[in-house]
């Protein structure tokens, strides 16, 4: 009798190496606004959760932890069908994880472009010429990654 592996230690490879992995989704700290010399992860905590230093009154704006309590179940089911396409041969751990690291970084600029935030200063208006907050350069929107990195 012969013993046939039928692709099942590709998938428990697979399976596991998923199990190895993380995924971050991050703000790219080596970013910094040319005219301030500030970090964009700086900024964003400040956009984030709001901040009344330096006697200015910056509103809460968060953009980041709103997205993942809106789409956990999205993300959730985007792992869920990966894992059955590494079952059926059609993926591999690290391709699932991109895919789903693509999907959480397009719905955090989505948040950035169209959230429901506090409204800007009017001297902000006038400068930015422009009512929307969190976009004013990009650079936010632009610094929004993912990574995968081996679990410790």
């Amino acid at each position: 009798m012969k013993d046939e592996d039928f692709g099942y230690k590709r998938i428990v490879k697979e399976l596991e190496e998923l199990g190895k992995l993380k995924l971050i989704i991050y703000i790219d700290n080596q970013k910094t606004y040319e005219k301030t010399g500030a970090s964009v992860d700086d900024i964003a905590m400040i956009m984030e959760y709001g901040s009344e230093e330096f006697n200015v009154s910056f509103p809460a704006r968060p953009f980041f932890r709103p997205t993942f309590d809106a789409h956990y179940e999205h993300f959730a089911k985007k792992l869920e069908l990966g894992v059955g396409d590494i079952i059926s041969g059609k993926t591999t751990a690290r391709k699932v994880l991109q895919d789903v690291g693509r999907y959480a970084v397009k719905k955090v600029r989505e948040m950035i472009n169209n959230g429901n935030f506090a409204g800007l200063d009017e001297k902000t208006i006038k400068r930015k010429k422009s009512n929307k907050p969190l976009i004013d350069t990009k650079l936010l929107y632009r610094s929004i990654k993912y990574k995968i990195e081996r679990s410790e």
